[in-house]
């Protein structure tokens, strides 16, 4: 069977959509019990793949399909607006993470909730939440278009590989002991 246009452009939305961006949330939710900054540095990195591949999907939407004219109606129509919504916002998160977060130091009222930081924390959480939920009813709408073939086992198959490794982040989150002993690149005091 020779991939359609609409089956490359489904699979580049689901990897990137569906899987590298909810990695990225996953490693944000789940693994900040490393030392160092792991965490932002798999967050940084999944968002970033994730968006690129995403880019090339959008593209090849934008370029080859007009489901605007197809009306308010039909599948095709509900599809296209939520993925230029969910992308949208999918553009905004970055720049509101480089152009408007706070410093860590800004944030004097960590524990009573009224700080810029945690205003901003806020809104960044509750986004990307927004855009994980928007990209799932998105991508079973791109999956109908499709057909119900192996379309929506393959959506199935990334909701699963998920579920499989956000359950192995939280069993790391419980299992993982830091080390005791000193960093081998730490210099033993002299004192």
């Amino acid at each position: 069977m020779a991939l359609t246009t609409g089956m490359i452009h489904g699979l580049i939305m689901m990897f990137s959509f569906g899987w590298l961006l909810p990695m990225g949330v996953l490693s944000a939710r789940l693994m900040k019990h490393r030392p160092g900054d792991l965490w932002f540095r798999l967050h940084r990195g999944f968002q970033v793949a994730g968006l690129i591949f995403g880019i090339g999907g959008f593209a090849i939407a934008v370029r080859n399909f007009n489901v605007f004219a197809d009306g308010s109606g039909t599948t095709s129509f509900q599809h296209g607006c939520l993925g230029a919504t969910v992308f949208a916002l999918v553009l905004l998160q970055p720049l509101l993470a480089l152009l408007f977060r706070p410093g860590k130091s800004d944030d004097s009222t960590t524990n009573s909730g009224s700080g810029s930081r945690w205003w901003w924390e806020l809104q960044h959480k509750g986004m990307g939440y927004l855009i994980l939920l928007l990209t799932f009813v998105t991508i079973l709408l791109g999956a109908k278009l499709e057909g119900t073939g192996w379309q929506l086992a393959y959506v199935f198959g990334v909701v699963g590989s998920l579920v499989l490794a956000g359950g192995l982040m939280w069993f790391d989150r419980f299992s993982y002991q830091p080390s005791t002993t000193p960093d081998a690149t730490e210099m033993p005091s002299i004192a």
